[in-house]
Protein backbone atom coordinates (compact mmCIF):
# COMPACT_ATOMS: atom_id res chain seq x y z
CA UNK A 1 0.00 0.00 0.00
CA UNK A 2 2.97 2.29 0.37
CA UNK A 3 2.68 3.47 3.96
CA UNK A 4 3.86 1.74 7.13
CA UNK A 5 0.28 1.35 8.40
CA UNK A 6 -0.95 0.18 5.00
CA UNK A 7 1.88 -2.31 4.67
CA UNK A 8 1.11 -3.70 8.13
CA UNK A 9 -2.59 -3.96 7.25
CA UNK A 10 -1.71 -5.88 4.06
CA UNK A 11 0.70 -8.15 5.96
CA UNK A 12 -2.17 -8.95 8.35
CA UNK A 13 -4.33 -10.20 5.46
CA UNK A 14 -6.24 -7.03 4.52
CA UNK A 15 -4.59 -5.58 1.40
CA UNK A 16 -7.48 -3.34 0.38
CA UNK A 17 -7.92 0.12 1.91
CA UNK A 18 -10.32 0.37 4.83
CA UNK A 19 -13.69 1.86 4.05
CA UNK A 20 -14.22 4.70 6.50
CA UNK A 21 -17.61 6.34 5.93
CA UNK A 22 -17.81 8.82 8.84
CA UNK A 23 -15.23 11.51 9.57
CA UNK A 24 -15.13 14.25 12.19
CA UNK A 25 -13.46 17.43 10.95
CA UNK A 26 -11.33 18.17 13.99
CA UNK A 27 -11.60 17.76 17.72
CA UNK A 28 -12.03 20.60 20.18
CA UNK A 29 -10.93 23.07 17.51
CA UNK A 30 -12.13 25.97 19.65
CA UNK A 31 -9.87 25.05 22.58
CA UNK A 32 -6.78 27.22 23.07
CA UNK A 33 -5.07 24.14 24.58
CA UNK A 34 -5.14 22.44 21.14
CA UNK A 35 -2.32 22.69 18.64
CA UNK A 36 -3.94 24.13 15.54
CA UNK A 37 -6.98 25.55 17.30
CA UNK A 38 -8.81 28.24 15.37
CA UNK A 39 -11.48 30.86 15.53
CA UNK A 40 -14.96 29.82 14.50
CA UNK A 41 -14.63 31.99 11.41
CA UNK A 42 -11.45 30.20 10.32
CA UNK A 43 -12.92 26.79 11.12
CA UNK A 44 -16.09 27.44 9.12
CA UNK A 45 -13.91 28.45 6.17
CA UNK A 46 -11.44 25.55 6.33
CA UNK A 47 -13.63 22.62 7.40
CA UNK A 48 -16.06 22.74 4.44
CA UNK A 49 -13.05 22.99 2.10
CA UNK A 50 -11.56 19.89 3.74
CA UNK A 51 -14.90 18.06 3.47
CA UNK A 52 -15.11 18.93 -0.22
CA UNK A 53 -11.59 17.60 -0.87
CA UNK A 54 -12.36 14.42 1.07
CA UNK A 55 -15.56 13.86 -0.92
CA UNK A 56 -13.64 14.17 -4.19
CA UNK A 57 -11.74 11.04 -3.16
CA UNK A 58 -14.62 9.28 -1.34
CA UNK A 59 -17.98 10.66 -2.52
CA UNK A 60 -20.09 8.58 -0.13
CA UNK A 61 -18.58 9.77 3.14
CA UNK A 62 -20.39 11.69 5.85
CA UNK A 63 -18.62 14.45 7.74
CA UNK A 64 -19.33 15.81 11.19
CA UNK A 65 -18.48 19.40 12.05
CA UNK A 66 -16.57 20.08 15.25
CA UNK A 67 -18.79 21.71 17.82
CA UNK A 68 -18.14 23.51 21.08
CA UNK A 69 -15.71 21.67 23.33
CA UNK A 70 -16.83 22.97 26.71
CA UNK A 71 -20.14 24.59 27.68
CA UNK A 72 -18.26 26.55 30.36
CA UNK A 73 -16.26 28.56 27.81
CA UNK A 74 -17.59 32.06 27.24
CA UNK A 75 -18.34 31.46 23.56
CA UNK A 76 -20.91 28.70 24.28
CA UNK A 77 -23.28 28.12 22.39
CA UNK A 78 -22.25 30.70 19.79
CA UNK A 79 -19.55 28.44 18.29
CA UNK A 80 -22.09 25.71 17.46
CA UNK A 81 -24.54 28.17 15.94
CA UNK A 82 -21.85 29.71 13.74
CA UNK A 83 -20.51 26.31 12.66
CA UNK A 84 -23.99 25.10 11.70
CA UNK A 85 -24.67 28.33 9.83
CA UNK A 86 -21.30 28.10 8.08
CA UNK A 87 -21.96 24.56 6.91
CA UNK A 88 -25.55 25.24 5.96
CA UNK A 89 -28.37 23.98 8.14
CA UNK A 90 -29.00 20.28 7.66
CA UNK A 91 -25.83 19.65 5.66
CA UNK A 92 -23.58 18.40 8.43
CA UNK A 93 -24.12 17.15 11.95
CA UNK A 94 -22.24 19.01 14.66
CA UNK A 95 -20.42 17.19 17.46
CA UNK A 96 -20.15 18.54 20.97
CA UNK A 97 -18.10 17.52 23.96
CA UNK A 98 -19.74 17.08 27.31
CA UNK A 99 -17.71 17.56 30.47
Amino acid sequence: MGTPAGDEQAANGHPDPSEVDLWCLGDEMDGPWQIGHSTVEEYTRRAPEAASCMREVSPGIEVVACGQSDPNLRRFPGWDRKVLAGFGHGRSPCSTSQR
